[in-house]
């Protein structure tokens, strides 16, 4: 039962690593156009940082997407599982 709790605990890890990476992202991109009245060089320049920062973490997340897309095969081949508390919880996971 610990052991089904803690994949639990990691899967919900999970989720969270991706949305806040998302999250990010898009505050990030929010930041391109935030600044008024500025030169159009430095309004050029602030909006290409913003806009590479949130490319950074929409690659952070893919890397973790891609790492992690057998977790759930790996789950059902976890020894000592209880998969009746698995079951219900993984067919909501990332």
């Amino acid at each position: 039962m610990r052991w089904s709790e803690e994949v639990l605990f990691l899967v919900e890890e999970m989720r969270r690593v991706v949305a806040y990476h998302e999250w990010h992202a898009d505050w990030w991109l929010q930041q391109a156009t935030r600044w008024d009245g500025l030169p159009a060089e430095r309004m050029e320049g602030l909006s290409a940082y913003a806009h590479r920062q949130a490319s950074i973490h929409l690659e952070m997340r893919d890397r973790c997407l891609d790492n992690w897309r057998n977790v759930g095969t790996f789950v059902e081949l976890g020894a000592g599982a209880d998969n009746s508390v698995l079951d219900q919880n993984m067919e909501t996971s990332p």
